[in-house]
């Protein structure tokens, strides 16, 4: 406390330019200047590190998002081959019955007993 009284007296006193070029007063103008700086800098690393927060918080809501939509889009694209893979299987099976309604009618047709003889032994082949 007594300390900062005297460094208070000193400035009152250096205010007065005839006592400019006094060595206790180029002390405390040298001093002032490396605290404005020193707090210039703080404060510009303070709001470097207030915006590099906010950045990086900013990166990892997007990549979370990201994530998410990637897993979205893998669900879908696994719903959609399982669904593909139903479908295949359903229109071979829906082929088959077409195929096997064509025979039917085929032998039922007249004439069609050379060709169903024919088509039978070709189908055991």
């Amino acid at each position: 406390a007594f300390s900062a009284e005297i460094t208070n007296y000193e400035r009152e006193l250096c205010e007065d330019p005839s006592r400019r070029d006094y060595a206790v007063c180029i002390r405390l103008r040298k001093h002032d200047k490396e605290t404005t700086e020193n707090d210039a800098f703080e404060e510009s690393y303070k709001q470097h590190r207030a915006e590099s927060a906010t950045w990086a918080t900013g990166l990892q809501d997007l990549q979370k998002r990201l994530e998410e939509r990637r897993q979205a889009l893998h669900q879908r694209h696994h719903a959609h081959s399982r669904l593909t893979s139903s479908h295949v299987k359903g229109m071979a099976d829906w082929a088959a019955d077409l195929e096997a309604m064509h025979m039917q009618l085929k032998d039922r047709s007249p004439g069609s007993s050379s060709s169903s003889s024919s088509s039978s032994s070709s189908s055991s082949s």
